[in-house]
């Protein structure tokens, strides 16, 4: 039998919490930031998802990815990061709740105290380098690009979170820093989790975490969408042929001027 029960709560520092207790299955928690793509600095698009890899390189106390990677799959556990048009988020997994620190310790060194050195820069430079170029082969990948460079021109919403080649290429450390500082603040931060593991522990364990409030002004994006009635043609060597219909959907997040995206894909 299927049991859930929903918790709702915030930390001691404001930060949402979150809790679906489910008796008898691992513990995944998820950090979800206010950090997606459309909160590029313009000009500098894909900065969001570049701080991104960065995080994931580990803390003075890990100080390679690979000993973060060991701390937590050592106890059978996992953790990933990913970047969207609107959110980045952190996920930890463990087996059950006697391995918390360890996700905790894992939330530490990623949202906490990051080791965003100059000199691993380049190196996820080249990774992201590596995605684009693979995006770059796919079909569907360059429509759903071609699709938001048309639709939501001149907006924030017009590029994916991977950016281009060439505003890759001058982003530099102070970039990723400054990026850092707005990002991992209490005021962009939600935490869900599911798994069998008490409310008050889990706030015990987060409060642990000591995240700092927002110190800088909060960026401004135009949610305007722009043009209707948009066609683009793209030529590429395939023997298939991908077409991608989009329309206004809902307001996507409720309130005034709501994100709109495009939706719909034919292959």
């Amino acid at each position: 039998e299927f049991n859930c029960e929903k918790f709702e709560d915030r930390l001691e520092n404001g930060i949402k919490l979150i809790l679906f207790n489910r008796p008898n299955t691992p513990i995944y928690i998820r950090g979800i930031l206010k950090a997606g793509s459309c909160f590029d600095v313009k000009g500098k698009e894909g900065l969001n998802h570049f701080l991104e890899h960065m995080l994931a390189n580990g803390s003075s106390r890990f100080p390679t990815k690979d000993k973060l990677a060991e701390h937590i799959e050592s106890v059978g556990g996992t953790y990933g990061l990913a970047t969207s048009n609107e959110l980045m988020w952190v996920n930890v997994e463990i087996a059950d709740a006697t391995d918390i620190d360890r996700a905790i310790d894992v939330l530490d060194a990623i949202l906490v105290n990051p080791l965003i050195s100059y000199e691993k820069i380049e190196n996820e430079r080249n990774v992201i380098l590596s995605e684009i170029g693979r995006a770059e082969a796919q079909p569907e990948r360059i429509i759903y690009k071609t699709v938001l460079e048309s639709a939501f021109v001149d907006s924030p919403f017009s590029h994916t979170p991977l950016g281009y080649k060439n505003t890759l290429a001058i982003i530099d450390h102070k970039d990723i820093l400054l990026q850092k500082e707005k990002t991992l603040v209490v005021e962009n931060i939600t935490f869900i989790v599911s798994g069998d593991i008490s409310i008050k522990l889990l706030k015990e364990k987060l409060d642990i975490l000591i995240i700092p409030k927002q110190q800088v002004s909060k960026t401004e994006i135009n949610l305007d969408t722009p043009t209707d009635g948009v066609t683009r043609h793209v030529t590429f060597n395939s023997e298939q042929t991908f077409m991608f219909i989009g329309f206004k959907g809902t307001d996507y997040f409720s309130g005034a001027g709501g994100r709109q995206r495009p939706r719909g894909r034919i292959r």
